[in-house]
């Protein structure tokens, strides 16, 4: 991700600026560790607000925080539920949640929501994995 001055990399474990006219390391973006200001993983999902400039990493209660360019987090977003896999901006104050379909009967695929974890408005899962035996879900916690 970048924008006129900045360049952000973004993987599993680490987030990292970099100026974009030099190309030199500028600094890394929060840390992963279970401090109040940690992350447990990155996001490829939702990673950064172009607009407001903010690069979201996921806390250990399975929430979203954004981190700004100097490292502190400006914005926290509550997901209304607990196999969300990926999410997207819609505006300034509502998130798309995606419900991958890895869990057996789940009936939910996208849900709109405010930064609070209030819903908006769920969009069934007309394609469920009924017959499968068994469920998946990869975590990284």
């Amino acid at each position: 991700y970048c924008d006129e001055k900045h360049i952000v990399s973004n993987a599993f474990r680490q987030i990292l600026l970099f100026n974009k006219n030099t190309g030199s390391f500028e600094k890394e973006l929060g840390v992963r560790d279970k401090s109040p200001t940690g992350y447990a993983f990155t996001l490829g999902c939702i990673a950064f607000d172009e607009k407001n400039k903010i690069i979201y990493a996921a806390d250990w209660n399975r929430n979203y925080i954004g981190y700004n360019f100097n490292g502190e987090i400006t914005k926290s977003i509550k997901l209304p539920h607990k196999y969300i896999s990926s999410a997207g901006i819609v505006n300034d104050s509502v998130f798309a949640g995606y419900i991958s379909g890895y869990i057996k009967h789940e009936e939910i695929k996208i849900i709109n929501f405010r930064k609070n974890g209030e819903v908006i408005k769920i969009f069934p899962n007309n394609l469920p994995y009924g017959n499968i035996d068994g469920s998946f879900m990869y975590s990284a916690y």
